[in-house]
C-alpha cells in the first residue's frame, strides 16, 4: 500500500505539471479544461481512499504488535520487517521481549477472602 500511495502521489504531481505546461504553452482552453476534469481530477480522487486504506492497514499492524508476547515471535524476520516499516511511518513499536510479556494481575495486596 505504501507503493500504491507513493505511485498515486507521483502520478498526481506529473499530471499537475503537465496541466501547468499546457497552460504555459497556451493550449486550447477546451483541452485544458478536459484534461483537468478527467485526468487530474481522477488522480486527486483516488489518493484520499488509498491514504485512508494505508492508515487503516498501519493501525491494524500496530495493534497486532500488542498481541506479541513470545521471544520466538519477536525474533521472527517478518516481525522485524513490520516493526521497521511502522518505524519509518513514524509509529513507535517496541520489539523487546520483556516489554511484550503479558503481565498478570497483582494479587499481593488483596486481603484474604477479597475478590478481584
Amino acid at each position: 500500500m505504501l507503493k500504491e500511495v507513493a505511485f498515486y502521489k507521483s502520478d498526481l504531481e506529473k499530471q499537475e505539471a503537465k496541466l501547468a505546461e499546457m497552460k504555459a504553452q497556451g493550449a486550447d482552453e477546451y483541452d485544458i479544461k478536459k484534461f483537468a476534469e478527467n485526468v487530474v481530477a481522477d488522480c486527486r480522487s483516488v489518493l484520499p481512499d488509498s491514504e485512508t486504506r494505508l492508515e487503516k492497514a498501519l493501525d491494524d499492524l500496530s495493534e497486532s504488535f500488542g498481541l506479541i508476547s513470545s521471544k520466538t515471535v519477536v525474533d521472527d524476520e517478518c516481525v522485524k520487517k513490520a516493526s521497521k516499516l511502522l518505524g519509518a511511518q513514524g509509529r513507535k513499536v517496541s520489539l523487546e521481549a520483556e516489554s511484550m510479556q503479558k503481565k498478570g494481575t497483582d494479587i499481593s495486596e488483596l486481603a484474604e477472602g477479597e475478590a478481584f
